[in-house]
């Protein structure tokens, strides 16, 4: 929209332009400003959209995360690399871009904001960091959730607006445990959503590893050990006192698309129902894959 209209006396320019989601199948807001008609326009600010969407593959459901082109410009990206892939599997946006203080905290509250059926308007200040210049500057996130009427599954979309303000963690706890055991850790660390069944975040030194991309744990894991570590993690949810002391060692899948063996070890996260804080310490190959065994 661009239209001139009359207002005390003045002559004024509207301008609205529409902001579309990063598939383009809806609208997510709208730019709008009005000047003077003989005023020069200025430059629009950078407004990223993002979409959140729970899906379908191969007969799971695993979440994924879609962003326009002005979200690769926000965090410093250059947009050949957002024309080969502007899709990220689960919480894989948070584990790459967010501080490692902020990361628990953003994961939870965003995963609280998908499953709100209230249609309420959630905003959050986050902090991030370009892994090209390691620059930190602030979002202001706004985002609706609903559900799907084709699917029936859960879709977020929301809008990333550079700001001045200040971010902190609105949940310290989660931040400060997940925080702590990252960084102290000698052994590799990661946190397992067992909903939805993905690596949600990870440790510097579990990078060290070289696992493929994917955040899935079905096309992480070697099929015959998934049913093992799905038995483990459930577990581990409804006895924790009883899987504090056991580990299940499983094949991870490497990007060089070799099987790594992993003893994943884990207690439930507190503050935070289904995730699990999890040691994930190599394995040779000659441990028992795929079977629960004592690490006391």
């Amino acid at each position: 929209m661009d239209e001139h209209v009359e207002y005390a006396g003045e002559r004024w320019r509207v301008l609205i332009n529409a902001i579309r989601a990063p598939r383009g199948e809806a609208h997510t807001g709208f730019l709008a400003c009005y000047l003077r008609a003989d005023a020069a326009v200025p430059p629009a600010p950078i407004v990223g959209t993002w979409e959140v969407r729970l899906v379908h593959r191969n007969q799971r459901r695993c979440v994924q995360t879609f962003c326009s082109n002005e979200i690769y410009s926000l965090h410093e990206l250059p947009y050949e690399v957002s024309g080969a892939n502007r899709t990220w599997e689960g919480a894989e946006w948070v584990d790459r871009f967010v501080p490692l203080p902020d990361r628990a905290s953003v994961y939870h509250e965003l995963g609280t904001a998908l499953f709100d059926n209230t249609h309420e308007l959630h905003t959050h200040l986050v902090r991030i960091q370009s892994p090209r210049t390691g620059n930190i500057r602030t979002l202001h996130l706004g985002a609706r959730s609903r559900q799907d009427p084709r699917t029936g599954l859960r879709v977020m979309t929301g809008l990333a607006v550079p700001t001045n303000d200040c971010a902190s963690p609105r949940n310290p706890t989660i931040a400060r445990v997940v925080d702590t055991h990252f960084r102290l850790s000698t052994d590799p660390m990661c946190v397992i959503d067992a909903h939805h069944e993905h690596l949600a975040l990870t440790s510097n030194r579990f990078r060290e590893l070289r696992l493929h991309r994917s955040r899935a744990l079905a096309n992480l894991c070697h099929h015959n050990d998934l049913p093992a570590l799905r038995t483990y993690l459930q577990q581990t949810l409804t006895q924790p006192e009883s899987a504090a002391v056991r580990s299940v060692t499983i094949r991870l899948r490497t990007k060089a698309n070799v099987w790594l063996p992993i003893a994943i070890a884990a207690i439930p996260l507190a503050g935070a129902p289904r995730q699990l804080l999890c040691r994930a310490a190599p394995r040779t190959p000659d441990f028992r894959l795929g079977q629960a065994v004592d690490t006391a």
